[in-house]
């Protein structure tokens, strides 16, 4: 069963928006997430992106992170990524540090969490 992608975009503290995303992302959902980022890019604000929800993104969306990571770069800046926290993963994955997201590599160039790898509930 597929999840919808869902895109929040919070404007937290000051100058800083959280792009939180739930569901499925694919080559659909980012147009969406490249326009949104772009925009507060050019507004010079902080990005943090919310992918504890991501139940599935591919190439095309990490595409768009990679894509956002050097824009920042180029502005002498960096975002933050969250991601599910390292108590919720399964219990017979390997350790790799709080710093690294819960995804595996699927099919193709695409990634499932973890903790939800179909997408359903």
């Amino acid at each position: 069963m597929q999840s919808r992608p869902v895109l929040r975009v919070v404007r937290s503290a000051p100058a800083v928006d959280v792009f939180e995303l739930a569901g499925e992302h694919d080559m659909a959902s980012a147009p969406q997430l490249k326009m949104a980022l772009k925009q507060s890019l050019g507004e010079g604000r902080g990005i943090v992106a919310d992918l504890s929800d991501v139940t599935f993104m591919d190439s095309s969306v990490i595409h768009v992170l990679f894509d956002t990571d050097s824009a920042l770069a180029g502005q002498g800046k960096s975002w933050r990524c969250r991601s599910t926290p390292p108590q919720s993963r399964d219990a017979g994955a390997p350790d790799h540090g709080a710093h690294k997201p819960p995804l595996h590599a699927g099919a193709g160039n695409s990634y499932r969490n973890r903790r939800n790898p179909t997408g359903g509930a």
